[in-house]
């Protein structure tokens, strides 16, 4: 008897899906089933589409009132349906869609006859599908404002699956794109039970004004990896320390070298050379070019030691400076402090055809460097300075190599080895070669014509005040 009863029910149920019932409402055609006071369900044709009788409208649990949209479902009414008595405990379980397991199971959404949106489970997957089947793009919103968008468009298109992440934008120029002109705190990545989830947890990008800030909000290290994973070549590269005390924000470069004890620590133990290189577009960028700092195991070149190394890998002067206050191209020279060189740098020396010749000059002033070099140790100024032309050698004469030569515009003094006799013997000198050890000093001749000769001098002096009869 139940069992009929559930039958007659049920065919009843579908009767009213496929009947019309007029009323003396204008357009209005309804069906209604329920016991009581309750409309289990309600079909009914909606005002706006009065003109065609064939589309309903359906209301389910929506008790008298017509249903205000084309499905509308109410579990608010607290009448509890006999036909599912489990929903007595949920009436939040408000819509179910059950499929067999040898099928995939859709929801679609069409506007006319083109599907633009479906829902679905893949047949014999747990995977579940959000799709736009159109070039459309996938929106999200919340609280009534768009809050991510994927974009549309054709396979292979320049913007198709750029993905926006921001308050109402909707124009993404990468895969991941993140704007939002309020909040700057724009990627944020923590660990629960590690790092916290707080606001100054983990790892945070943002921005503030024009910047950009990559912010490791932790005591841990900021490691760097590369190298490929499978060939067990993933390490670290470069660390900075995030450890408060003295080594804070200290940097260590070098493959899993985690203790820098410098702001800046270069270390490589699987190498018996490490450099630090510096190049630009004029040097090169090759192993050989530009200046370099580095550690050398010398026992690779037959010494006992390590050596360190500052290189300038070009046939130029390389240049200390102190004291500079500009970085101006026009004026990047007025503060030499000291200039070492070749004698073949910047031009070959014709007095010394031999090139690799050492040479070393120590400006008196920053803004007149040395450009010509004369001697191993050349101090002062440059010769030819009265006449501003630093090819006139004044007293200085081509023998004066290994030494050192000393000139103010014209007066100059030389103190070293003068070669007297030569000889070579394959690659050693003759022993019948002469050096004479010199002290020479000289004078621009007198300019103009009543000017006086240098004196060479030999002064001796001490820490007492002088007298008049103390050379001073």
């Amino acid at each position: 008897m139940r069992k009929s009863l559930q039958i007659m029910v049920a065919s009843f149920f579908i009767m009213l899906l496929t009947t019309e019932e007029t009323t003396a409402q204008t357009g209005m055609d309804y069906a209604g089933f329920g016991t009581g006071h309750y409309s289990r369900l309600r079909r009914a044709a909606l005002p706006f589409l009065e003109n065609n009788q064939n589309e309903k409208a359906l209301g389910v649990y929506t008790a008298n009132l017509l249903p205000s949209s084309t499905l509308e479902i109410n579990t608010t009414t607290t009448y509890l349906p006999f036909l599912h008595p489990n929903l007595a405990g949920d009436r939040g379980l408000v819509f179910r869609s059950v499929a067999p397991a040898g099928f995939t199971q859709q929801w679609q959404m069409f506007r006319d006859n083109n599907q633009v949106f479906r829902l679905f489970n893949t047949q014999g997957t747990d995977d579940v599908t959000l799709e736009t089947v159109q070039n459309g793009a996938m929106m999200f919103n919340t609280n009534g404002t768009q809050r991510m968008t994927i974009l549309g468009g054709p396979v292979g298109g320049a913007t198709t699956g750029f993905v926006g992440i921001g308050a109402s934008f909707t124009t993404p120029q990468s895969y991941l794109h993140i704007n939002d002109g309020i909040f700057g705190r724009m990627f944020q990545i923590t660990n629960t039970g590690v790092t916290g989830t707080g606001a100054n947890d983990g790892f945070l990008i943002r921005t503030i004004g024009n910047s950009i800030l990559f912010n490791h909000q932790e005591s841990g290290l900021w490691s760097f990896f590369a190298g490929d994973v499978p060939s067990g070549n993933n390490n670290s590269r470069m660390v900075i320390q995030g450890v408060t005390g003295s080594t804070l924000g200290f940097v260590g470069i070098g493959t899993n070298f985690t203790a820098p004890q410098s702001l800046l620590h270069l270390n490589n133990p699987t190498n018996d050379e490490t450099w630090l290189q510096i190049t630009n577009n004029v040097t090169g960028q090759v192993a050989s070019d530009g200046l370099r700092l580095g550690v050398i195991d010398e026992n690779l070149y037959g010494y006992s030691e390590p050596a360190g190394y500052l290189r300038w890998n070009k046939n130029t002067p390389f240049i200390i400076q102190t004291n500079s206050s500009t970085n101006n191209g026009l004026n990047i020279n007025t503060a030499e402090r000291m200039r070492i060189s070749t004698n073949d740098s910047p031009n070959p020396d014709p007095f010394n055809p031999e090139g690799n010749i050492t040479r070393i000059g120590i400006s008196h002033k920053g803004d007149e460097h040395i450009e010509v070099i004369r001697s191993l140790l050349h101090l002062g100024y440059n010769t030819g300075r009265l006449l501003n032309n630093n090819t006139i050698s004044d007293g200085w004469r081509n023998w004066m190599d290994i030494g050192t030569f000393t000139n103010n515009g014209g007066e100059n003094m030389y103190v070293g080895l003068k070669q007297e006799a030569t000889g070579i013997i394959g690659l050693l000198p003759d022993p019948s070669a002469r050096f004479d050890a010199v002290i020479n000093w000289g004078d621009n001749e007198p300019v103009p014509a009543d000017a006086r000769f240098n004196n060479l001098r030999f002064i001796y002096t001490t820490p007492l005040t002088t007298t008049s009869n103390q050379p001073h």
